[in-house]
């Protein structure tokens, strides 16, 4: 390869204006941002829908993901994607799948409503149950013990919040 061409590539990325659901190379890996972490407030959460290929692989093994058999081979734009809860606290964020381990359901009743009434816990819409933020275990409900499946993320010095990449396997 010309490194040339190389370090002209570079620059010209990093003239680029960043915005979210923007795809840059990383390595042989792509990362994508996911949100700004000024987007969301401290002590609250947000869901984003996100295509499957970009959780790891240990992510993808613990959640129960359910696929309907199809007919034909076509597929839809929604088929490869999951959503995940991303949830604030202070400078800390804190990723899970979008689905109680009780029922597999969506946690939120609303579009981002994710936390209790006193903003110290994910609580499924559902049945009440009352998960940790910082470490996805249920305190309070009917899956008392289980956790929800935690998505691994990270914050770059600019505030934008990716999935950190697997360390097993790359």
């Amino acid at each position: 390869r010309n490194p040339m061409a190389l370090a002209a590539g570079a620059r010209l990325r990093s003239l680029m204006p960043r915005r979210p659901g923007c795809t840059w190379r990383r390595g042989r890996n792509f990362s994508k941002m996911l949100i700004d972490i000024q987007s969301i407030d401290d002590g609250e959460a947000k869901g984003i829908e996100v295509e499957s290929s970009l959780l790891p692989r240990e992510v993808l093994a613990q959640q129960k993901f359910r696929r309907r058999k199809r007919k034909n081979k076509d597929k839809d734009a929604d088929d490869d994607k999951v959503s995940i809860i991303v949830a604030r606290r202070g400078k800390s964020v804190f990723g899970y799948v979008n689905r109680c381990p009780h029922m597999l359901l969506p946690l939120e009743w609303f579009p981002d409503q994710f936390m209790s009434v006193d903003n110290l816990h994910l609580q499924c819409s559902t049945h009440g149950a009352l998960f940790e933020v910082d470490s996805g275990l249920c305190t309070a409900g009917p899956c008392v013990g289980k956790s929800l499946v935690k998505v691994p993320l990270e914050v770059n010095d600019s505030g934008e919040i990716s999935i950190a990449k697997s360390r097993q396997g790359e």
